[in-house]
């Protein structure tokens, strides 16, 4: 199917959700695309972040072939000993204790909120006062499901999907004493980004996330 043909069907079919390029991607090797035309590209932009290692790697497809041939899927239901040794392997490179498997970023940010929400429940750390909220920054971005977009400090994505999960607060990004106007004994975690991405690649001085850490391990909330 060529570029013309590939547009017309998608428009046809496919709800609209990005801007696309009018270009069709055919193949891919190491960090280069080509498109329908044969034109090379060096792949920046590794599909939004996924493809870290890059595009049909040898021992890649040996091992997707391999797992092709025994199983596509069977579910948290049964033990996986692949998931058992990549979970082996994450804990021992991050120090962490545990690893939780997710499909994307957007989901683990919504699996973090309502762990830290669930957590402030479970230990009741803060008496018989509600401890729920959350304070993210500014300009940042966490993802588009309604958790997610609700700690998302960027009105064009927030305003079409208002009223979004409440309990949410917004500290100037960088601004310490706003971190501490706004941080009380209701919050649960504090939502940041420690490079914004998609907000212009904004690094979050050692200061701020210096204090983040310290309010939230004074009072038992969490730091995500």
């Amino acid at each position: 199917m060529n570029l013309s043909a590939t547009i017309r069907t998608e428009k046809k079919l496919l709800l609209p959700t990005y801007d696309r390029q009018r270009v069709l991607f055919t193949r891919g090797r190491g960090v280069y695309l080509w498109d329908s035309a044969g034109k090379r590209y060096l792949d920046f932009l590794s599909g939004i972040g996924v493809n870290a290692l890059g595009h049909a790697h040898p021992a890649i497809q040996k091992v997707l072939k391999q797992q092709a041939g025994k199983l596509i899927h069977t579910s948290n239901l049964f033990y996986h000993e692949y998931q058992a040794e990549l979970a082996k392997r994450l804990t021992k490179i991050s120090g962490l204790d545990r690893a939780f498997f997710c499909n994307s970023g957007t989901e683990a940010w919504e699996g973090a909120l309502k762990l830290a929400r669930a957590y402030a429940r479970a230990n009741n750390s803060n008496g018989h006062k509600a401890k729920w909220r959350l304070l993210a920054l500014e300009n940042s971005f966490h993802g588009r499901t309604f958790g997610a977009l609700a700690t998302t400090g960027q009105a064009k994505y927030r305003n079409p999907f208002v009223p979004l999960l409440p309990g949410v607060n917004f500290v100037a990004f960088n601004d310490l004493s706003d971190l501490k106007r706004q941080f009380d004994g209701r919050v649960c975690a504090v939502c940041l980004e420690t490079i914004q991405g998609e907000g212009g690649i904004n690094p979050i001085g050692p200061e701020f996330l210096k204090l983040a850490r310290e309010l939230t391990q004074k009072s038992g909330a969490l730091l995500l």
